[in-house]
Order: structure tokens, then sequence, then C-alpha cells
């Protein structure tokens, strides 16, 4: 190896892994190599988000959001720091990661909300009230899924978190008014949706 060649880690890289080449042209905003890095690294992507959420359709969500992150992080990448894949492998993870959290998170989050809507439960040890209750809570987790995305998220913030409206709104940054304004319509819009079926 020449002194050229004992100063050029790129070209050793690229030679070790194509998607250096490719991770490093994409940081220059080169959108075919950005296409081809996508076509290399998607199925890694895929196959450690599947590995961490066990649904296919979940994982398939995370690759795409994954990609999008690598289009613009990729000037945040460093050769020396290590190969591509593996900083891909724990961009994937941890957004896998979060996802899981985020539906760990709803689902906690259903149960506080329905204390909100349907604050007058009545413990019972009657088959047919509980089952009622069963019911009841149903209803109310759908009328949350069908809340807008952004008042969904400020209740799930204020009743699953605990956090108040300013650090709601610091958190988002979103005005402190709309975060108000997002959950007070929102508990409204779960009243409404519920009336007269709980």
């Amino acid at each position: 190896m020449n002194q050229t060649q004992a100063f050029t880690p790129l070209a050793e890289s690229a030679e070790q892994a194509p998607e250096t080449a490719l991770l490093l042209a994409t940081a220059q905003g080169d959108a075919e190599s950005f296409t081809e890095l996508s076509r290399l690294v998607e199925p890694l992507i895929y196959g450690a988000a599947l590995q961490i959420l066990k649904n296919p359709d979940d994982a398939r969500d995370v690759a795409q959001d994954v990609l999008l992150q690598i289009w613009k992080k990729a000037p945040e990448y460093r050769a020396e720091l290590g190969k591509p894949r593996t900083w891909i492998a724990v961009l994937a993870r941890n957004r896998a990661i979060d996802r899981l959290r985020y539906f760990q998170r709803r689902a906690a989050a259903r149960d506080q909300i329905e204390q909100e809507v349907y604050a007058e439960r009545v413990e019972t040890n009657d088959a047919g009230e509980e089952a009622q209750l069963s019911e009841r809570r149903q209803i109310v987790r759908n009328a949350v899924m069908d809340l807008p995305r952004e008042q969904r998220e400020a209740i799930f913030l204020a009743y699953y978190h605990g956090l108040t409206q300013t650090s709601i709104a610091e958190r988002t940054s979103t005005p402190l008014g709309t975060v108000k304004s997002r959950i007070r319509y929102g508990i409204r819009r779960l009243q409404s949706a519920t009336l007269g079926r709980i």
C-alpha cells in the first residue's frame, strides 16, 4: 500500500462496505445514492424492527421512518466511528423501541382517559354489569382512537404522562393556548362520541 492509499480510509471503507460511499454521498444530497442505499439496507432495518415489534405492518412503518431519518441524518454519520450498517441498525432499533413504547403508553392512556369520560363507575360483582362495563370501556377506547392525532397526543401526554399543559406546549413546540384547546376539544369529542352509549 502506498502512502496515498494509507491516507484514504474512504476508499478502504467503500471496499469493505459499499454503503459507506452511498451514505456519504447521501449526506451531500445525492438522491440516487440514497435510493440505492435504501435498497441495500431496507431488509436490515425491517428485520431489526420486526424482531422488536413482532408485527410486519409495524416493522414496515418503522422501516419507512428510518429511511427518512437516514436521508435527514446522513450528514451526522462519521465513518471513523463505525460501519454504516451499525449506525443504521441503531437507528432502526431506537425507532422500533420508541414505537413499542408508544403502543404501551397508548394502551395505558386509554384506561386513564376512561376515568375522565366515564367517572361514575360502580364496583359490582354482577356478571351482567361487568359485561356492560367492559363494553363501555371498548366504546371509550374506540372514541379515543378516532380523535385527531393532535388532540389524542395532547390527551395522552396530559393523562398518561401527567404533564402540565405548559410542559406539553414545550415538549411539542406548540403554543400553550393551542394545547389547552386540543385537550378541551378532545375531551368534549370523547364525551359527545360516547353520550348515551356508556
